[in-house]
């Protein structure tokens, strides 16, 4: 070694490049699992009818990117026996239906497709790729991106099989029943904040209706959002993250949470197997939702008991802690043109009450639904659910002129 050259400055390379692999590689007690899981649950076949009480649901895959992978979705309709009048061509409003962080259709959604099908409202919800019975991998991968990308494709194949462009699918009989020139799109919590910045995209994009969705599928009139307690601000997220506990993560936590986050996309990189961490879990642990007692045990309680579609585990590649952060559907807000429902929960610690509010003051035409002494996951239980579904039943049907 030169003599001009300390031992400690000698050291200094090589010991950052150690502290470097050991972030990015070794071992990470706050990882469950560091390896995709295989999709499992109840097997789903397409075209398959199930009937209930004033609405009909068929199972449906369509090709969500041109790669070849299918998404799944339930398509409700209104039964001949509910008490609804259509339009004269026998045509009924459609509402497209997206799901949260780490979320599924069978998580509580398909009650207020049930409702709104009652109401005389057919409605489409869906798994995006790597949830449910949707093909794809990593399974769970939670990405704003990639479930915009399945939420367009699910616009265009609502416009494909509604007779606006070729397609294949339902039966002319049963999907021929919506009308692509009434649609209205419906999230919550994260995908709440994804119709709002597709709302935004289209009020970009078109410089006479804001509504008209135009792509390989033909027209289709967006005619009405409505947004359930929606994610908003991913500045105000990573603040939250930052504040000591129990409010947010604080340091230690934060750190945990994003050498967990690098490992995954390290490991993504080179063609390895995911990194997975909790998508919930109970305050101070290092998963995507830390909850409380109350809020932990109503998320599991939307879940069904048994067969949860795709084999879903609480896990989810730890990436999306990355991206989040940077994920500010409220900067669309301003270029939004089609009316707007906004329901907030009172008591919501995910999605505060006091940026839905902003957002409701920036939108141009909007409504604003608080319901009391309501938290995130309280709005899929009485008495929450009710008055919620009751507004955007009345919302839905003004907008799309099914009055």
């Amino acid at each position: 070694m030169p003599s001009n050259v300390s031992l400690p400055r000698a050291l200094a390379m090589p010991t950052a490049l150690g502290l470097v692999a050991w972030a990015l590689f070794g071992p990470n007690r706050d990882v469950v699992r560091w390896a995709d899981f295989p999709v499992g649950g109840p097997a789903r076949v397409n075209g398959t009818v199930l009937q209930g009480p004033g609405w009909a649901r068929t199972d449906l895959f369509f090709e969500c990117v041109s790669s070849g992978e299918l998404c799944h979705g339930w398509y409700f309709q209104p039964a001949l026996s509910s008490a609804f009048e259509p339009s004269a061509d026998g045509k009924v409003p459609l509402v497209i239906m997206a799901s949260g962080l780490g979320a599924q259709i069978d998580f509580g959604m398909d009650n207020y497709a049930k409702a709104f099908a009652q109401a005389g409202l057919a409605a489409f919800l869906f798994d995006y790729r790597g949830f449910g019975s949707s093909g794809g991998s990593p399974r769970n991968l939670a990405h704003p991106g990639r479930h915009l990308a399945d939420l367009r494709a699910a616009l265009a194949l609502a416009a494909s099989e509604a007779g606006l462009a070729p397609g294949a699918g339902l039966a002319a009989d049963a999907w021929g029943k919506a009308d692509a020139s009434r649609v209205a799109l419906w999230g919550t919590s994260l995908a709440g904040g994804h119709v709002l910045a597709l709302a935004g995209e289209l009020g970009r994009r078109q410089s006479g209706d804001a509504g008209l969705l135009l792509g390989q599928a033909g027209p289709m009139m967006i005619r009405a959002v409505v947004a359930q307690s929606p994610h908003l601000d991913g500045r105000a997220n990573r603040a939250k993250n930052a504040s000591p506990p129990p409010a947010g993560r604080g340091l230690r936590g934060v750190l945990r949470l994003f050498r967990a986050a690098l490992q995954d996309v390290a490991r993504a990189a080179l063609g390895l197997e995911p990194a997975y961490v909790p998508i919930v879990g109970p305050l101070g642990s290092t998963s995507l939702m830390p909850l409380g007692p109350l809020e932990l045990g109503l998320y599991f309680a939307k879940h069904p008991r048994s067969d949860k579609g795709g084999g879903w585990r609480n896990m989810a590649p730890a990436r999306i802690a990355l991206l989040m952060g940077g994920y500010s559907p409220m900067d669309a807000l301003g270029e939004v043109q089609t009316p707007v429902l906004l329901v907030a929960a009172q008591e919501d610690e995910l999605c505060p009450l006091s940026l839905v509010e902003a957002a409701h003051e920036k939108l141009r035409d909007s409504e604003l639904v608080v319901l009391p002494a309501c938290s995130h996951f309280g709005l899929y239980f009485d008495p929450a659910f009710d008055p919620a579904v009751e507004a955007m039943v009345g919302f839905l049907k003004r907008e799309l002129a099914l009055v």
